[in-house]
């Protein structure tokens, strides 16, 4: 007996999602894949308001070779909102499309998009504008890596708490440069009274975070970063990672690991009163 075939592709497991933010209900994204497919809560994962292009991005554990993407149709009135969506595969910022979804589904009815691309990420895009929606989503492929790369997060903007002692030009603690003598100061000093010096700093998207590493000022005041408390932000809702240790040398780097917590905001605050951030 001879019997022929190949190896069936394995569902893929789920990282982590992000998606545009504007929606008319509670966005609860991670529906989308807790596998109650065809049940009430399914509206819940994927319902927005009309926007330009709403997205959801469904972030994979490790790079795989994207076979096959399955999507449910809502159960409701609104089971068109997965009508016009671009299905692509995506590392980084470079996507190959798999296809779209063109028909008009029923009610609860699953569509496929055959695919073969390798990449980190699927990304579901509106074309035409208006609600993206649907219950479920199902990924199949073959594991290329475990692990996704690590590389350098992009920050999009900075904010702090803005009472301070010299110029406040928070964009030199991103320049890449570690600065020497009186210059460093101005990348991050500031003094609070009667509350707790912050930086909050804007990723530009939903990022696994693995470590923060801060370089201590080089010229004075190695208290300026002592102390302070590490924390990954997601929305509003912030998980701290840990503390910068005592004990500092001019210069010195210390790394803060955050044990791959998804955010998408690192914040910095003194856990003292009065004491400023540098």
């Amino acid at each position: 007996i001879r019997i022929r075939g190949e190896q069936a592709v394995q569902a893929l497991d789920v990282a982590y999602i992000e998606a545009s933010g504007d929606h008319s209900l509670p966005w609860v994204k991670e529906n989308v894949v807790d596998g109650l497919a065809g049940t009430h809560h399914c509206y819940a994962g994927g319902h927005y308001k009309a926007t330009e292009k709403p997205w959801m991005h469904i972030y994979l554990e490790g790079r795989a070779q994207v076979k096959r993407v399955r999507v449910q149709a809502r159960h409701d009135q609104w089971r068109g909102e997965i009508h016009s969506v671009k299905v692509s595969v995506c590392s980084g910022k470079e996507c190959g499309e798999c296809g779209r979804f063109s028909n008009q589904l029923a009610s609860s009815q699953w569509e496929e998009i055959s695919c073969n691309i390798a990449g980190h990420y699927v990304r579901l895009e509106k074309t035409t504008g208006g609600a993206l929606g649907f219950c479920e989503i199902q990924l199949f492929g073959d594991i290329v890596s475990d692990r996704i790369p690590l590389v350098n997060v992009p920050v999009a903007s900075l904010r702090a708490s803005p009472d301070h002692s010299a110029p406040w030009r928070k964009e030199h603690v991103l320049d890449g440069g570690s600065r020497a003598g009186a210059q460093c100061y101005a990348g991050g000093h500031h003094t609070m009274r009667h509350q707790r010096s912050w930086m909050e700093l804007d990723l530009t998207g939903a990022f696994k975070i693995e470590t923060v590493s801060l370089q201590a000022r080089t010229d004075c005041c190695l208290t300026e970063l002592e102390t302070v408390a590490v924390s990954v932000c997601a929305g509003s809702s912030c998980a701290t990672c840990g503390s910068v240790p005592t004990g500092l040398a001019m210069g010195q780097w210390v790394n803060v690991a955050c044990g791959m917590r998804v955010g998408d905001k690192i914040r910095l605050q003194h856990v003292h009163l009065n004491r400023p951030l540098g």
